[in-house]
């Protein structure tokens, strides 16, 4: 018997082949975040925790799907960026691609990295002199 203890915030006990099948179960099943299997206790497993009893296919299938669960959050949360920047009518800096917002003024703004450019069309501006209006855009 092991005990799945501190590495899921609860004290039930599973043997080693139990607890693996389990995994394995919910990893079909498309789970990642495997609770305890007790019924209703909110202990979660962690992988590296489980590292030692797991063959080693499992623990890279867990860990692969882990990344990919990542890997979606993080393009639902990028999705929802692009969202509220088209909204505000942010521009990316053609150099380093961070958002920037032009409030007023003439149409050339400076990045934090130093890289000026048209907010209109995105043309390298120069940093020593320039009109009020872009002359690729004339905006």
């Amino acid at each position: 018997m092991a005990t799945l203890g501190t590495a899921l915030g609860c004290a039930h006990f599973y043997c080693q082949e139990c607890i693996v099948r389990f995994i394995v179960s919910k990893l079909q099943d498309n789970v990642t975040s495997v609770t305890c299997p007790d019924q209703g206790c909110p202990g979660v497993l962690d992988l590296e925790y489980c590292r030692p009893i797991l063959p080693y296919d499992v623990f890279h299938r867990w860990g692969k799907a882990l990344c990919e669960s990542v890997k979606l959050r993080d393009m639902g949360e990028d999705q929802q960026l692009e969202e509220l920047a088209k909204n505000k009518n942010w521009r990316r800096c053609p150099s380093c691609k961070y958002y920037v917002e032009r409030r007023d003024g003439c149409s050339y703004i400076k990045c934090r990295c130093g890289y000026a450019f048209c907010y209109n069309c995105g043309v390298r501006a120069s940093l020593t002199s320039h009109t009020r209006h872009c002359p690729s855009c004339h905006k």
